[in-house]
């Protein structure tokens, strides 16, 4: 049995035809292992790359769908007792965040008030520390998981008046008057995050407009 084997073995090794086959098929084995290795490492990189953890407000980045949106919430053609918009974020028919304009008006009194508002627990916004309402940023500041982000219905400003207290006293909001700024969110999925921008100007005490909102899918 021995010498048999070892003639096998002196056959591979010192046969120069089936050792120059065997070396062939190495070759191509290992060619074939290179290629895909190189597909993974490079299919990782890409992953990565995209799954960044943070998103710069009013920025470009790879995989950021950003699109205009211009729309007036609670218009005076058509602001009669409130409007709202409505954002979905991670494409679930299901609505993320809701900005709603209550707004009431009679002879005697007025009431407007603008506010935006998580519909789910894992949406978020990024909040003031001090206020419970949307931080204002500015183009350049970034969102990340080291943020107050809070799932809550939120305040941005509004107006409350009466024949018994009539003039601007009921102002209210840090919001109002704000031009082009922006308004950080954020939705929690499993495995990944989605962080947002919206830029929003703050037209009046019962009445705002949406300018454009930016997304990316994030890493935790």
């Amino acid at each position: 049995m021995a010498n048999k084997i070892g003639q096998k073995i002196y056959c591979v090794i010192f046969d120069g035809k089936l050792s120059n086959i065997l070396v062939l098929k190495l070759k191509y084995a290992l060619s074939i292992f290179l290629v895909l290795l190189t597909l993974v490492l490079s299919s990782c990189k890409k992953e990565q790359e995209y799954l960044q953890n943070f998103l710069v407000v009013g920025e470009t980045a790879e995989g950021l769908s950003r699109y205009p949106i211009n729309e007036v919430v609670c218009p005076p053609d058509r602001c009669t007792d409130g409007d709202f918009y409505e954002l979905n974020l991670d494409g679930d028919a299901i609505t993320d965040f809701e900005f709603y304009v209550n707004y009431c008006y009679s002879p005697c009194y007025y009431y407007g008030e603008i506010s935006l508002n998580a519909k789910q627990p894992n949406c978020k916004i990024l909040a003031c520390d001090t206020v419970l309402s949307p931080q204002i940023l500015v183009s350049g500041d970034t969102l990340n998981q080291n943020k107050n982000w809070v799932s809550a219905n939120m305040n941005l400003g509004g107006r409350s008046t009466s024949c018994s207290t009539p003039g601007p006293g009921g102002t209210y909001g840090i919001w109002i008057d704000q031009t082009n700024k922006y308004i950080g969110l954020m939705v929690e999925k499993d495995g990944y995050l989605i962080y947002a921008w919206v830029k929003v100007t703050v037209i009046s005490y019962q009445q705002l407009e949406i300018v454009e909102i930016a997304q990316l899918k994030a890493s935790y």
